[in-house]
């Protein structure tokens, strides 16, 4: 009867073990998708950083006197300065894995308000563009 009821006890005390082991590593895995997809972002929208200057170029050669295109190349410098502050900023705490997700949720959040500053940037001196060299 003993034996049955250590052998009991060993096999609670084993999966109580597995299921603490197995919540840790479903946190990292969280904690990595979290950077993952954070990073994805940003490798999606950082080739579109040397169009941008393109862009800015083609804008001062119409005339950044233009208050429509003087707009256009501010937005395009805006999106360009949010993206090298972001990434100078970008740096995971030390700490438990809930400040470490915080973050991350934080920079989610940026960095997809970055991206849609510089499509939003682009878009705009595309049009302005296309509208300056229609005249």
């Amino acid at each position: 009867m003993k034996m049955k009821y250590y052998i009991w006890v060993l096999l609670v005390i084993t999966f109580a073990s597995c299921r603490n082991n197995s919540g840790k590593v479903n946190d990292s895995v969280a904690l990595t998708t979290k950077h993952e997809k954070v990073m994805e972002i940003h490798d999606e929208v950082m080739p579109e950083m040397g169009p941008m200057r393109k862009l800015r170029k083609k804008l001062k050669k119409i005339g950044s006197e233009d208050p429509q295109v003087a707009k256009a190349i501010n937005k395009l410098l805006a999106a360009d300065e949010f993206m090298m502050d972001w990434m100078a900023d970008y740096k995971i705490p030390e700490g438990s894995d809930s400040i470490k997700s915080k973050y991350l949720d934080g920079e989610l959040k940026k960095v997809n308000e970055l991206k849609a500053a510089m499509l939003e940037a682009i878009s705009n001196a595309e049009s302005t563009i296309a509208l300056k060299n229609k005249k």
